[in-house]
């Protein structure tokens, strides 16, 4: 161990842009921090001096959080931090350089909620205190994130002194990371509370939808609102067992089943909660990992049952302006129902923009939430507003029409979507970015499409922007269209003899959602990083994105989930540079064995692209054998 604390600083820029070390350090599932000035010790090579700096990180945090737990009666957390950097002797020489560090240490064991602070100034300046304030507010980044890693790297970039402190200090980064894990181990309250809310507001919202569709079904008069209902719940139904089935279809029949049981029972998003909770490993075979399975749930829920949802109670409660009875829970049903979608499309926006993974391999498109936590929260925040007045106004525009005729919602929406579907052809941006392979992604990518452009219409979910999704012009002029078709479709109701009564409640709704969702989506676009705001208009391809990716990643691990993750008809045009770069270093990789070189990876790249015999026989081998029927979960 004295080896180790003697040489603490990182070796000067080298490893390639430090290449070598971020593969090195991905065998211990940690990410490398930057380069700095300080060579590695004599005699010991780059990446034994990674290795040593990661271990050392590792050590020295599981063995504070070991004498924490374990101090004596009447000793705080407090004395026991100091005791053990007294005793420690790396941790001691780096006290002696930044003073704040100890105070650092102490507010993150002690993990209690705070209002978050700002502290300034550079490493070398700051006192005790100052790393006290600056260590309580990790306790807030690992509410709102999902993994330690996550919530280091953005309390990290919330503060110019931990930067400083992380290009200095190598083992400092795999030190704090382990201790955040214990904490998320030993108290994973936010995340759960995150988790359960997100559930619970699935489950409340399906709930309410079935107590208004059998109160429908009771009443003989709204037998066709019962009708849409059911046809609602059963598309819902229908879209997430197409899903379980391409996810797991490489995996056998019977898993496939296994995984279609939770759907018929309601039990999905649960299911997929926990496991985006213990962040289950993507199998061999499967084709999404659980945090975008669950994304991709929650997408067909929107989709298919809270927007409908919505739009059947609207047009129950414009009955009522006739002189009809309406279930007393419509009301809500509704607030439920745009609640949960607000919700959801917040978190998971949030959660895909802030993933330290995404900002390092596109750090182009993902970045827009500010370091700042208030900043964040304000964004947050905005998004489920913004997001909850866009369905309310969408659906209201669709009732108006409904209720002139059914033909004017058909060709209100087949012309927006016919002129989307046909500009993404013209502009040979029609395929979908998931690599399922085969004729399969004809059909895959029609639904996804009409999927991905009714999320953006109904809801402005801020991952649609993205160039593989909608694209950032089409969600901006979704929005805008959504904004001016209310009080359109108000007046053309209005001049084709619409009720009195229905008129005057749309208006008032117009007042009070256009305003509001205005407000809030100029708050978010004030809150956000503004070097992000072009991503909100860009006419950016999928293919340009991931041929630029793949052109501009420094990591063969970005490289290759840049490629590989994406359909093959996004890179056809760069395959040849694909595949030589996969000839060049397939030797080396299965040398080194980086952890992203799994089993999952592998079954992604073409074998023909693995340049030794011995190696595509024994590919081929591997991929039989994991495409054989799991009788386990």
């Amino acid at each position: 161990m004295a080896l180790l604390t003697k040489y603490s600083q990182k070796p000067s820029k080298s490893y390639d842009n430090m290449s070598a070390a971020v593969k090195e350090a991905s065998r211990f599932d940690i990410e490398a921090g930057p380069s700095t000035d300080g060579p590695p010790p004599p005699n010991v090579s780059r990446i034994t001096y990674v290795k040593m700096a990661i271990l050392q990180g590792k050590t020295t945090g599981g063995q504070l959080m070991i004498a924490v737990k374990s101090r004596g009666e009447g000793k705080s957390k407090e004395d026991a931090v100091r005791e053990f950097v007294e005793n420690n002797q790396g941790l001691k020489e780096l006290k002696n350089k930044y003073s704040f560090v100890e105070g650092i240490l102490s507010a993150v064991v002690e993990n209690k909620l705070k209002q978050s602070q700002a502290v300034g100034g550079k490493a070398a300046t700051l006192c005790e205190q100052d790393g006290y304030r600056i260590g309580s507010c990790l306790s807030l980044k690992l509410l709102m994130t999902l993994t330690a890693k996550h919530a280091i790297d953005e309390w990290t970039l919330q503060f110019p002194a931990l930067q400083e402190l992380d290009n200095d200090v190598a083992w400092w980064r795999p030190m704090i990371v382990e201790i955040a894990q214990k904490l998320f181990e030993e108290a994973r309250w936010g995340l759960k509370a995150r988790v359960a809310f997100g559930t619970f507001t699935s489950i409340a919202d399906l709930a309410t939808d079935i107590y208004v569709m059998f109160a429908f079904w009771n009443d003989e008069t709204k037998y066709g609102y019962f009708q849409a209902s059911l046809t609602s719940l059963s598309t819902s139904i229908a879209l997430q067992l197409f899903l379980v089935y391409v996810q797991n279809r490489n995996i056998g029949w019977q898993r496939v089943l296994k995984e279609m049981f939770p759907v018929f029972i309601g039990f999905k998003p649960a299911l997929d909660a926990y496991r985006v909770t213990k962040m289950k490993k993507q199998e061999v075979g499967q084709l999404l990992d659980c945090m975008y399975e669950n994304t991709f749930v929650k997408g067909i829920e929107m989709i298919a049952e809270s927007i409908p949802g919505v739009i059947i109670q609207l047009m129950a409660i414009a009955d009522t302006a006739k002189g009809k009875n309406v279930a007393a829970g419509a009301w809500f049903s509704i607030a439920v129902s745009a609640s949960s979608v607000g919700f959801i499309s917040a978190s998971l926006s949030y959660d895909l923009d802030s993933d330290p993974k995404n900002r390092r391999s596109n750090p182009h498109f993902y970045g827009y939430l500010p370091a700042s936590a208030s900043k964040r929260s304000i964004a947050f925040i905005s998004t489920i507003f913004f997001s909850a007045g866009m369905l309310l106004i969408r659906c209201t525009t669709i009732v108006l029409l409904g209720l002139v005729g059914k033909r004017w919602v058909l060709a209100y929406i087949c012309a927006d979507m016919g002129a989307y579907l046909i500009i993404k052809i013209l502009r040979n941006d029609f395929w979908y970015w998931l690599p399922v392979g085969g004729h399969v992604e004809i059909l895959t990518s029609f639904i996804m499409r009409f999927i991905t452009k009714a999320l953006c219409d109904f809801t402005s979910f801020i991952q649609m922007r993205h160039p593989q999704e909608v694209g950032g012009m089409y969600w901006l002029l979704g929005f805008l269209l959504s904004i001016a078709s209310l009080p359109a479709a108000i007046k053309f109701y209005e001049g084709k003899g619409g009720m009195e009564n229905t008129v005057d409640l749309s208006w008032r709704l117009l007042y009070i959602l256009i305003p509001t969702t205005l407000i809030s989506i100029a708050i978010f676009f004030a809150t956000i990083d503004s070097k992000y705001l072009h991503t909100f208009f860009s006419m950016e391809r999928g293919k340009d994105t991931v041929a630029h990716r793949f052109e501009n990643c420094e990591e063969d691990e970005d490289k290759a989930d840049a490629i590989f993750a994406n359909s093959k008809h996004l890179w056809k045009s760069i395959e040849w540079e694909v595949s030589a770069w996969v000839k060049d270093n397939w030797r080396k990789w299965e040398e080194e064995k980086p952890v992203w070189f799994n089993d999952s990876m592998k079954a992604m790249i073409p074998v023909d692209y693995v340049p030794i015999k011995e190696s595509r026989d024994r590919e081929n081998e591997r991929r039989s054998s994991a495409r054989r029927p799991s009788i386990f979960w």
